[in-house]
């Protein structure tokens, strides 16, 4: 009877433990979430105090929490979308934004087609009520994010991307898609046009097999990519405000017309030429983590110095750079004939668990990604800095000389050092000798170092988005 009631209080003990460590990372997770929105309190508290359809939003993802009893990374279907829209959109857009969180928030991951065109309905409803202005284009992008959300559950099985990821995702190319007006950047129209291509080609060939499935690996496929993606592109990307009306003849035009653009190409294709065989040589030699991370950090050397000569250049080559991502993962992912099963092999190669748990691989993609949003929403670096140098730093030093780890976490304090004192480091490089930051005061960037690499040590989200997300918010906030 003893050793029962001991071993009783030895369990009760280890639960204490248990739910201390599990408590724990979501306490950081909120204070460093708090970071931003109280450096602008009174802007915050004034959006809060009126803004009936945003208390309403938050309102039910409480109480969908509570009912439902979800993990903590939940808050994130609200925060980040919210977060952004604060910093980046206007009010129209930030409405939209919200609602759009909702997706699939009250739907079971089997859920049917009546319960997801009730959820659809629900969403077009809320914002019909508590913002009735300019309905149509909302209703369209409430329709866009439903079918898109829908679509990435049905290809990652859940499992590749969990919901939060195919909510957050759906947001990010439905914000694309619904950019219209004469000031939208050329490389904005060049995302825009060249994800509506990819998609339109997609679906072809996904009729195409579904009335014949012997086409599912067939050559007819990429060869329907790579004849049908360039004409849609040509039609897609309105370029009628330029001179040269034809994209393709455009950018052709626009990089001839520049020989900073030219040296830039050519030092781009010397590197990876010198660096790709030199990574593949070497591959058996270093461990999978480090492998992928020195993509990361042969990323950052490749955009940080070119986007100070030439950032439009950059940002429309990165415009390209995602669909482009997107394609070969639609290559690999069906195996097409006659390269889809050499990628997938070679891709299969530096996957990490996350990309062995469903049937896509999307590390590279949250990588480009990540890098991106920032340098496309605000000039800013912080994606390349977290992804290239802090979470590779972070990810090293943390298996190699790690020992103390953040509570209910497998990552380690000493890595977190690492990633804060890494990104300090780099970022007042580039603020003092390449002119980046310049808006940022050096204790600012120490806040924003700090608060992305203790975010970084705690969450489960997927860091290659979460991460440079939350900084250029946050920069954008600290530096207005």
């Amino acid at each position: 009877m003893t050793a029962r009631m001991t071993k009783s209080v030895t369990t009760k003990s280890v639960t204490r433990v248990d739910n201390r460590f599990v408590i724990a990372p979501q306490i950081w997770q909120i204070l460093m979430m708090l970071g931003p929105l109280l450096w602008s309190k009174d802007s915050l508290m004034s959006i809060l105090a009126t803004n009936t359809l945003l208390q309403v939003v938050v309102g039910l993802h409480v109480s969908h929490a509570i009912w439902k009893g979800r993990r903590f990374e939940e808050i994130y279907r609200i925060y980040l979308p919210f977060l952004v829209s604060y910093a980046f959109c206007d009010e129209k857009m930030m409405q939209v934004n919200i609602v759009m969180s909702l997706n699939g928030l009250f739907t079971t991951l089997d859920a049917t087609i009546n319960s997801q065109l009730f959820n659809l309905a629900g969403q077009i409803v809320v914002l019909q009520v508590f913002f009735p202005y300019e309905q149509i284009s909302a209703i369209k992008g409430l329709i866009i994010n439903h079918l898109v959300d829908q679509w990435l559950e049905d290809i990652g099985e859940l499992k590749s991307l969990d919901q939060i990821d195919c909510n957050l995702f759906s947001i990010l190319i439905t914000n694309c898609f619904m950019m219209n007006g004469k000031n939208i950047p050329n490389y904005f129209l060049v995302l825009k046009g060249t994800l509506l291509s990819l998609i339109m080609v997609i679906t072809i060939n996904h009729i195409l097999v579904k009335f014949n499935k012997s086409l599912t690996h067939s050559l007819i496929l990429l060869t329907n990519i790579g004849t049908l993606f360039p004409i849609f592109v040509n039609l897609m990307i309105d370029f009628s405000r330029e001179t040269i009306k034809s994209p393709i003849m455009w950018l052709i035009h626009f990089i001839q017309e520049s020989q900073i653009r030219q040296f830039i190409i050519c030092g781009w294709a010397s590197i990876l030429i010198t660096f790709i065989p030199l990574v593949l040589l070497f591959k058996s030699k270093i461990s999978l983590n480090t492998s992928r991370k020195i993509w990361h950090f042969m990323i950052f050397l490749l955009i940080v110095k070119p986007f100070k000569l030439d950032p439009e250049f950059v940002k429309i080559a990165l415009c390209g750079t995602i669909p482009c991502f997107l394609t070969v993962e639609y290559i690999r992912y069906l195996k097409i004939e006659p390269y889809g099963t050499q990628l997938d092999t070679f891709l299969r190669s530096f996957a990490d668990h996350r990309d062995q748990k469903g049937p896509l691989i999307v590390s590279y993609i949250y990588l480009i990604t990540g890098i991106s949003i920032p340098l496309l929403l605000f000039d800013s670096p912080v994606g390349l800095i977290s992804l290239g140098v802090g979470d590779s730093l972070a990810s090293i030093v943390g298996k190699k000389i790690g020992r103390v780890k953040w509570l209910g976490t497998a990552k380690t304090v000493e890595g977190t050092i690492a990633f804060i004192a890494g990104t300090t480091i780099i970022s007042l490089i580039l603020k003092y000798y390449l002119n980046y930051f310049s808006t940022v005061s050096v204790f600012d960037i120490l806040l924003l170092c700090s608060a992305g690499g203790i975010l970084e040590g705690n969450s489960e989200l997927n860091d290659n988005i979460l991460i440079p997300i939350f900084m250029v918010s946050m920069e954008k906030i600290l530096t207005h």
